[in-house]
């Protein structure tokens, strides 16, 4: 880890988490346990409340704090390349793929993929991830090999993902 004790000793101090209050200082003793695991985290609270900045320290944190931190915000993809940004693709599978292109899960190999407002993911693209997270096997559009994946998934949103469970919009 790369906190510290300060000068009192009494409280930790961290370059990626600045502030830590009271209200947060539980979730952080508990996330210290969850980082130095490979399960899924989700990180959810509403807009501006430091997801990416909590998912970067879960990182640093890890066993994979050495390996590749990959961001993927799903609001600046289309529904359409969803699919392709993330498992990436092969010359020709698509109109305008001219050349091949490794995906957000090949460029965080060894490390952690954050991928940001997974609320947004599409139903086909989470067929897809699912499929990843089940497997740890994936491949590229246009690909007839299949690529095991080595990496880390930390996800975050700000909506009420049983809310859109139960509306058939999240699986």
């Amino acid at each position: 880890p790369r906190s510290t004790r300060n000068k009192t000793g009494d409280a930790e101090v961290d370059p990626l988490l600045p502030v830590v209050g009271e209200a947060m200082s539980g979730l952080v003793k508990m996330l210290r346990v969850f980082t130095r695991m490979d399960e899924t985290i989700l990180v959810s609270g509403p807009t501006g409340a430091g997801k990416s900045r909590l998912a970067k320290w879960c990182h640093s944190n890890s066993t994979r704090g050495d390996g590749p931190f990959e961001t993927v915000d799903l609001l600046t993809i289309p529904e359409e390349m969803q699919m392709a940004e993330l498992f990436g693709w092969k010359r020709g599978s698509f109109t305008g793929a001219v050349k091949d292109q490794e995906g957000y899960v090949t460029r965080a190999e060894g490390g952690t993929l954050f991928i940001d407002e997974i609320d947004k993911l599409s139903l086909k693209a989470q067929a897809g991830l699912l499929n990843l997270l089940e497997t740890r096997k994936y491949r590229a559009l246009g690909d007839r090999t299949e690529h095991k994946a080595d990496l880390r998934f930390i996800v975050g949103t700000n909506a009420d993902l049983p809310q859109a469970i139960s509306e058939g919009r999240f699986r």
